[in-house]
């Protein structure tokens, strides 16, 4: 009897912290501008990341793909997050609308998106984020493959591809003058330039007129020069 009661005691106190996390998280994300009653709706009907076992949404497990402990670790960071569930949860990105599966290149925001689904769906049983990975690999190649890699690397290399999936993309219009300012000023054709060298390109068609000139009227050169400027 005083097992069962020090379990039903130590189950009581996991599950009373478990709502002050929650409170906790919900309070962080009011004070850094989002807007909490969002947040809350994730669970639905479950209430504030409570399902109906008692803990809190977003309590489940990874499983490793292969030396794929780094890439967990960061995950479930990223999971308990207050900002972060909100975001990929709510409305902060569309991946029926992402401009990057559109041209077949991989979106890690649509990944995090379908992993942050399945993570608070309330199912506990371990998940296999693969579909992630493989997707990470495709975003960064020379990482890719089942050797250990540090837990830092991956974290930038994921804020990167977060950062990038969110950002517009610059537009053909946008990047044809940026290209073509960039290739004249690699070539020195700058006005002064520009303008010294069509001085010289006249110059040159006046010496060639003058030699033709020389040549068919049987003079040389300085006499067929003295004739034309004569003649100016």
């Amino acid at each position: 009897a005083r097992s069962n009661a020090q379990g039903a005691s130590s189950s009581e106190q996991q599950q009373q912290s478990a709502r002050n996390s929650s409170l906790a998280a919900a309070a962080a994300a009011e004070g850094a501008g989002c807007d909490a009653a969002g947040l809350n709706s994730l669970a639905g009907a479950w209430g504030p990341f409570e399902s109906p076992d008692g803990f809190p949404l977003g309590l489940r497990g990874l499983n490793n793909l292969g030396n794929t402990c780094f890439m967990n670790s960061v995950l479930q960071v990223m999971f308990h997050a207050p900002l972060l569930p909100a975001f990929y949860l709510g409305e902060g990105h569309d991946p029926s609308a992402c401009r990057l599966t559109a041209r077949d290149k991989p979106c890690l925001s649509c990944q995090m998106e379908a992993v942050f689904g399945e993570v608070y769906s309330g199912n506990r049983q371990p998940f296999s984020p693969a579909e992630f990975l493989y997707q990470w690999w495709r975003f960064a190649d020379s990482l890719a493959g089942y050797q250990q890699q540090d837990a830092h690397e991956f974290f930038l290399s994921l804020l990167e591809g977060l950062a990038g999936s969110l950002l517009p993309l610059p537009e053909a219009a946008d990047i044809e003058p940026a290209a073509a300012a960039a290739n004249g000023q690699a070539a020195g054709c700058a006005p002064a330039a520009a303008g010294a060298a069509a001085a010289a390109a006249a110059d040159a068609k006046a010496a060639g007129s003058v030699l033709a000139a020389a040549a068919g009227s049987g003079l040389n050169g300085d006499d067929a020069q003295q004739q034309q400027q004569q003649q100016q």
